[in-house]
Formats: structure tokens, C-alpha cells, sequence
């Protein structure tokens, strides 16, 4: 995206509607992390009932291990769960956002010739084509007779 001169270049924004956003990328974790700590906490406990049981020092300390790797495994999945929802949150807010700011700069200045629009890859290209629609519906029903 070339800017021109005296043109600031527009810093893209990674969190853009933090309410909606931030509530739905917790509710993805959530659902994601439930099985994940029902399956830690089971597993840790399972293991720490043959720990006691064990006769060996060895077979305690390579199960102790292996209860360490459980729980850094969980946290790296935790903390790739938090980076994906993120990211899923965003494909879904980023034009959420967009509708919700081209909506309020349509209603303090209105324009028949006013167009929404999402880049390609938007999940919501119908919705501003649907609008887009209507916006020239209006202009040709009532856009005419006000100018004449």
C-alpha cells in the first residue's frame, strides 16, 4: 500500500473493537482450555496416586518428569490457544469494526454516494454488498426527487 507524499501511512491495528473482541477471544480459549485443564488435572492426579504407590526412586522421579512436561505442554498449548483466538477474533471484529465506523461516518454526514467497503478477504462482503444495494435503492428512489 503506496501512501503519497504528506500521507501518513496507516498502522494496522491488531486488537480493533477490544470489547467484542477481547469477550469472544475468551470465550474461544475457554472452550478450547476446558478439555485441556480437565485432562491436566486428571492425568496429574492419576500420576501422583503412583507416585505414592511407587517402590523406586527412579520410576518417582521420571513420573515427576513426566508431570513437568504436562504441565509446560499445557502452558505452550494455553498460550497458543490466546494467540489463535485472538487472530480468529480479529477476522470477525476487524469487519465488525470497519461496518460500525463506515455506519457512523454515513450518519454524520450522509451521502447517497457513500459505498461500504471490506477488503476480499473480509468474512462480511455480503453485508456491504447487501448495504451497498440499498444505498443505491435510496439514491434512486429518493435521491432523484430531492434533486429535482
Amino acid at each position: 500500500m503506496n501512501t503519497r507524499p504528506g500521507e501518513k501511512k496507516k498502522k494496522r491495528v491488531r486488537i480493533v473493537a477490544k470489547k467484542v473482541q477481547l469477550k469472544y477471544a475468551a470465550m474461544l480459549a475457554g472452550i478450547l482450555l476446558f478439555p485441556l485443564i480437565i485432562t491436566q488435572v486428571y492425568v496429574i492426579g492419576l500420576l501422583e496416586g503412583l507416585i505414592t504407590e511407587a517402590v523406586s526412586n527412579a520410576a518417582a522421579q521420571r513420573i515427576q518428569a513426566f508431570q513437568l512436561h504436562i504441565l509446560i505442554f499445557g502452558l505452550l498449548y494455553i498460550a497458543g490457544v490466546s494467540v489463535i483466538s485472538l487472530w480468529v477474533t480479529n477476522k470477525i471484529a476487524g469487519p465488525l469494526y470497519r461496518l460500525e465506523q463506515d455506519a457512523l461516518n454515513f450518519s454524520r454526514k450522509p451521502d447517497l454516494n457513500f459505498r461500504f467497503r471490506f477488503r476480499k478477504k473480509d468474512e462480511f462482503q455480503g453485508v456491504a454488498a447487501a448495504l451497498n444495494a440499498m444505498l443505491e435503492r435510496i439514491k434512486k428512489e429518493y435521491g432523484e426527487d430531492s434533486s429535482g
